[in-house]
């Protein structure tokens, strides 16, 4: 599963070194796997919905901007978001 490159990530970002490229990887991972987790699906790689591709960078950038603790409302907003994003995606058929 890839749905958004990591150098589209880091250009969204502004991320310009290279030091923290393995904690990149995986929250684009992480990401990743929250939405496919969500929709209970996976996209064609590299070729995810806009939205799809937007919470993915949303959810993983959010992680990355507060990598040293979380703050309860922002993750609120965030999640919120990103659900909003991907709910159209989900598939009711696989829901529990």
């Amino acid at each position: 599963m890839k749905y958004v490159g990591f150098e589209e990530f880091k250009a969204y970002q502004k991320i310009q070194h290279n030091y923290e490229d393995d904690v990149v990887e995986g929250l684009i991972d992480q990401a990743e796997a929250a939405v496919e987790n969500y929709c209970r699906t996976t996209f064609e790689e590299y070729n995810a919905p806009g939205p799809v591709k937007l919470a993915v960078m949303l959810h993983a950038g959010y992680h990355y901007e507060h990598r040293s603790g979380v703050e309860e409302k922002s993750y609120e907003a965030m999640d919120k978001a990103f659900v909003r994003l991907i709910a159209p995606y989900s598939d009711p058929e696989k829901e529990f």
